[in-house]
């Protein structure tokens, strides 16, 4: 397939994708999905999960503009995007919303940053994320965040997994916790901190951990 057709079957295939996401509910009024299918297209946005805070900040500024909408059409158009994310969120992530609150040993008002990063990478479970994921995340933070707001929300999805692996560890055995450990960081990746905390619980040394 020549390359120019191949990159137009892609183009198509993202905006298909977009389309479906924003007529996900047919009852929702067309001038609703339309306005917001032009905004996206034309920021290079092919995919409702992405769309971050500025990027609906944005959206409502693109809806004052033309002066075609009033105050009220503009929140309701508003609020459709922001109401539709969040149900394919709650469809497409349950999963991970629902472990990353059950996590108890951390702040309410830092889960949002991190559920937020994991659902970009398109991560569905706590037990998917490695210590790539933490790299990544790291240096997202440190591009937008201070330093201390970064070390916070670091620690954040530290202690997220950590509460993750030890609600794990209740429902395997011993000898299978001690195989997962040895073999972590090859297969999983593992954060040192991640292999640290299992050690702790079911207290084994791990000669390889470094963390402090």
């Amino acid at each position: 397939m020549p390359a120019l057709r191949l990159l137009n079957t892609e183009s198509q295939d993202k905006a298909d994708y977009l389309h479906n996401q924003l007529t996900t509910d047919i009852n929702v009024p067309s001038t609703y999905w339309e306005c917001a299918e032009s905004y996206l297209k034309g920021v290079g946005i092919y995919d409702v999960f992405l769309i971050e805070e500025q990027d609906f900040r944005n959206y409502k500024i693109f809806l004052h503009e033309p002066g075609s909408f009033t105050k009220k059409q503009v929140f309701e158009r508003t609020g459709f995007l922001r109401n539709l994310q969040k149900a394919l969120i709650r469809n497409e992530y349950k999963e991970l919303l629902d472990e990353i609150e059950r996590c108890n040993t951390v702040q309410e008002r830092l889960k949002g940053n991190v559920r937020n990063f994991l659902i970009r990478q398109g991560i569905h479970h706590v037990r998917e994320i490695d210590y790539r994921t933490r790299e990544l995340y790291e240096s997202e933070l440190r591009r937008t965040k201070t330093f201390s707001k970064s070390l916070e929300y670091l620690k954040t999805l530290d202690r997220i997994k950590q509460f993750d692996i030890r609600k794990e560890m209740e429902t395997l055995s011993f000898s299978r916790w001690v195989l997962a450990l040895n073999i972590g960081s090859s297969v999983y990746g593992w954060n040192p901190l991640y292999q640290a905390s299992v050690a702790t619980v079911i207290g084994v040394g791990v000669k390889s951990c470094t963390c402090s």
